[in-house]
């Protein structure tokens, strides 16, 4: 059977969780863009055990090692903002190879600085080092 985000919305409103995030874990292995965001805000939300979770970081570390900027991005805001996975320099890495996949080269005003993470407030500042 095929499913669509919708599907999974769908069970996540009705709180099937594991449901959910085998067909989101499922869309994001046939890339589907929306996919990527959904499976990562339900371990912001606190939906997942911890291999889901281990899974969820496998699939979408192989995804941004094939290029795909969505999974490199997703990967970043849950390095820097998971209560579970908080590691700033891997976010701040992901967040760097992210913006080459996105535009195809660094951003020159990022070239030369830091990219702080801050969880607390949940927001990225560039900053110059």
């Amino acid at each position: 059977m095929t499913f669509d985000v919708f599907d999974g919305e769908d069970a996540l409103r009705h709180g099937a969780y594991r449901h959910a995030f085998r067909i989101f874990l499922g869309l994001c292995q046939n890339l589907e863009d929306p996919a990527f965001y959904r499976v990562c805000q339900m371990e912001l939300d606190g939906h997942l055990t911890p291999e889901e979770r281990d899974e969820m970081v496998a699939v979408l570390t192989e995804q941004a090692k094939k290029g795909n900027f969505d999974a490199a991005f997703n990967l970043a805001v849950l390095f820097s903002r998971s209560s579970t996975m908080i590691d700033l320099p891997r976010a701040e890495a992901l967040l760097k190879v992210g913006v080459v996949l996105a535009w195809g080269r660094p951003v020159s005003r990022w070239r030369n600085s830091t990219l702080v993470l801050d969880p607390t407030c949940r927001t990225q500042h560039p900053t110059t080092s």
